[in-house]
């Protein structure tokens, strides 16, 4: 058995094989294992900029921490209404972003909020 972390949520668990796809039971994440390493679909890209997440007449100023082609990792105060499958609008200014996504997980790390955000 091989203990292993998701990227995404960084949640451990163990598998039973190496090179081969795999699914976090934590929040479906899918990847490959590979060896020691784990591989994403999109290559991400550390950029740390406030943005706005929108639903509905609710709207909550978030931090970006990453992004990739197929999504977005953001940082949350623990008491914002941040729910895990809930559609938003996410606004960066900074990079000329208004795109509507999916939440796809959420973890409370260190006293904030993470999550991964998937573009629709």
């Amino acid at each position: 058995m091989k203990n292993t972390s998701c990227e995404r949520c960084n949640n451990h668990f163990f598998t039973a094989y190496n090179d081969t796809n795999t699914t976090c039971p934590f929040c479906g994440y899918s990847f490959f294992i590979t060896g020691e390493s784990m591989i994403r679909s999109y290559k991400r890209s550390v950029i740390n900029r406030s943005c706005v997440l929108a639903a509905n007449d609710l709207r909550v100023i978030v931090k970006a921490r990453d992004i990739s082609e197929g999504g977005i990792g953001i940082e949350a105060a623990p008491g914002d209404p941040i729910s895990r499958e809930e559609r938003v609008q996410i606004i960066i200014e900074d990079f000329d972003i208004n795109s509507s996504a999916q939440i796809s997980w959420v973890s409370k790390e260190n006293d904030m909020l993470r999550a991964g955000l998937q573009f629709t």
